[in-house]
């Protein structure tokens, strides 16, 4: 036994004292719930479960009981910086001089699809009584005197006041108000006027957060930094975050909807309707591909790189948010500490599987194991074997005047001049102005053509397998096995047709990540006796998997360091022995001499 130890903390000081938390998800998720979680000052507050003792825990229990005991000793709070009260504070140092250019904006937005908001004259008097009152004092741009600002009790009393100015009537006229505010700030760097898109004005609200953040940073040196930004809804923003900082985590709340629904109904009562007509606009699914500066919590969920849900699937461990989060809390502060769910390694596979995907629209990967989770297939979305996926082919290559020898690239129909395909595509082409491709290659859907010119939106014209569908297909390629009871892992839930094919194959079990907007669930797989379980993916992928699993040495070695303990095999210990009586025996002839 080796009398020296080591505190190993300093070599986990990057690790510990800086770390940034950006939540996401759909209105009522839990996202303030977690953050106020997060915020706690003690573990014990947090009333996390207590480990179960005893002989018969599964591997799962023990490790919520290594991450609890861990958590106990090592737990800090987490500094909560609040979207909506970062676009007080812009307001603030706008001095509302232009709020009813916002208003107005807001109506004509909405005001035939929320016929209730009738006109905004009362919350116009509300903050026209706000500005008169409150001495708007200069903020300054030094981060730690923003930082000091930001935390101080006359901010918010002003970020009070001011959403409750919002609110006169209803929760949905504040959010719609606040919806407007934040895609026309992010769109122009104003709140209140309709400028042009500025691709260099959508990181104006992230970079506010940054200097805050920087601030916080710069005015506790010496103490651990931790915040957590709720929430993001814009996945620009979620972007600059991630490029920003290595120590930033993207977090997605994702409850069962059954569970969401419930929680708004709690929460909102008579406006729970409101709210989720507003919900499925923040979803941003049918946004423009233009739109970049609007919330689309969809593409939210895709760039989450760690996943916590609500939901009461005991087969799912852990299945409690309060269980997930000190798993997940633990292995930020030390990485390794426990391993991957059999369900993070496969979804972590079908995540780093969608990269193949050389579709321009959308990623996606997909999984098939047995009842084991032992992996059978990997697929992801793609055309046929032979072919050239979208991305790797050049509009120019089938144009007339500039069209290549490239007889692979592109099919019989789509180089027959005689085609209406072929002149929807030359028209839309021929004349495009490239003058921002800056050297980019200039691919483009086959779907979206042949969709404009026949029946509309149909899946059967996209060029590409869908990731489940390929995945199938690859086990009857080579060579074939049975999947009765298997299970899928998909990064976006399956569509009407490869649910189908799931549904044939025997899959009892489908994990995904993003839900499809379709009536896959309700119309196939909850029909019939055997209903796969459809669930949402609960834990780590991408870099967030290597960020938490990834440990900075062995565990063996860091034990030894911390407690001194040494084991040494018998040929070490008799080599030693050798030496100690060979000293001795030469000290005892010298003695003789």
């Amino acid at each position: 036994m080796s009398s020296l130890t080591h505190d190993l903390d300093p070599l986990y000081k990057l690790r510990q004292d800086f770390i940034i938390i950006g939540l996401t998800g759909k209105t009522g998720s839990g996202c303030t719930f977690f953050s106020g979680l997060m915020a706690t000052e003690k573990f014990d507050d947090c009333k996390f479960p207590l480990p179960k003792e005893g002989a018969d825990l599964d591997n799962n229990e023990r490790k919520y009981r290594i991450a609890h005991t861990f958590l106990k000793e090592n737990w800090g709070s987490f500094f909560v910086i609040r979207y909506s009260e970062i676009v007080s504070l812009i307001a603030f140092r706008e001095k509302l001089i232009y709020f009813e250019g916002l208003l107005d904006l807001t109506l004509r937005e909405f005001e035939t699809k929320f016929p209730e908001l009738n006109n905004l004259t009362e919350v116009s008097t509300a903050l026209t009584k706000l500005r008169d009152t409150t001495n708007f004092i200069e903020i300054s741009e030094d981060e730690e005197k923003l930082f000091e600002f930001y935390s101080s009790s006359e901010f918010q009393e002003f970020h009070k006041a001011f959403q409750a100015s919002l609110n006169i009537h209803s929760e949905s006229q504040r959010k719609l108000i606040l919806h407007t505010f934040c895609n026309n700030y992010r769109k122009g760097g104003c709140y209140h006027c309709e400028n042009e898109p500025v691709l260099s004005e959508v990181y104006g609200i992230a970079e506010m957060i940054k200097a805050i953040i920087k601030g916080k940073r710069r005015s506790n040196k010496g103490v651990p930094c931790r915040v957590i930004i709720d929430s993001l809804r814009n996945p620009l923003e979620i972007m600059y975050f991630k490029e920003r900082y290595s120590a930033y985590y993207t977090l997605a709340i994702n409850p069962d909807e059954e569970v969401k629904q419930k929680q708004l109904k709690q929460k909102f009562g008579n406006e729970s309707e409101n709210i989720k007509k507003i919900d499925d606009l923040e979803y941003g699914d049918k946004n423009s591909k233009t739109d970049f500066y609007k919330q689309s919590v969809q593409k939210c969920l895709e760039k989450a790189d760690l996943h916590l849900s609500f939901t009461d699937d005991e087969r799912v461990y852990p299945f409690d948010l309060h269980q997930q989060t000190v798993i997940f809390y633990s292995l930020m502060l030390h990485p390794g500490i426990v391993t991957p769910s059999p369900q993070e390694r496969c979804m972590q596979i079908a995540y780093t599987a969608k990269y193949n995907s050389g579709c321009i629209s959308r990623q996606v990967g997909a999984v098939i194991t047995d009842e084991n989770f032992s992996i059978k297939s990997i697929g992801w979305n793609n055309i046929p074997e032979g072919q050239v996926p979208c991305l790797l082919r050049s509009a120019d290559e089938l144009l007339p005047d500039t069209r290549k020898l490239d007889n692979t690239a592109f099919s019989a129909y789509e180089k027959d001049t005689s085609k209406k395909f072929f002149k929807e595509f030359e028209a839309k082409f021929s004349s495009l102005n490239k003058q921002n491709l800056k050297g980019h290659n200039c691919s483009f859907c086959f779907k979206d053509i042949q969709n404009s010119i026949t029946e509309g939106k149909n899946q059967v014209h996209t060029r590409s397998l869908h990731a489940e569908e390929n995945a199938m297909m690859q086990i009857s390629k080579y060579g074939g096995q049975p999947l009765q009871n298997g299970i899928l892992f998909t990064t976006a839930s399956p569509c009407e047709l490869c649910a189908k094919k799931a549904y044939q194959l025997g899959i009892t079990r489908i994990f995904y990540i993003d839900p499809y907007p379709g009536i896959s669930f309700s119309q196939i797989l909850d029909c019939g006796r055997i209903k796969p379980k459809l669930s949402l993916f609960t834990g780590a992928i991408g870099r967030a998997y290597h960020k938490l699993y990834e440990p900075f040495m062995p565990y063996k070695d860091e034990l030894y360091i911390r407690t001194g303990l040494e084991i040494k095999n018998k040929v070490s210990q008799l080599e030693q022995e050798v030496v100690r009586l060979r000293a001795e025996n030469s000290s005892l002839k010298a003695q003789q001499l």
